[in-house]
């Protein structure tokens, strides 16, 4: 059989399936693409808020951030 899955050195729950080449590939790919597809994400995520701050120069940014925004007097 497979290896079990150790969950925070406590626990141990038994695999389901057995060890497999094929299934260790296909899980190897999907692992593969997700890490992609985080990454392609991410990268869109940090351009809408670019676009946000230097094209419609809205305050969406510091809406979210922890920082406070210095007002202007006058």
């Amino acid at each position: 059989k497979g290896y079990p899955l150790i969950i925070f050195d406590v626990w141990a729950v038994q695999p389901l399936i057995d060890e497999s080449k094929e299934i260790a590939k296909q899980a190897h790919r999907a692992h593969e693409f997700m890490g992609y597809a985080l990454q392609v994400l991410i990268v869109l995520h940090i351009a809408g808020s670019l676009k946000h701050l230097l094209i419609d120069r809205d305050n969406t940014l510091y809406r979210i951030l922890p920082l406070k925004r210095v007002k202007k007097e006058g």
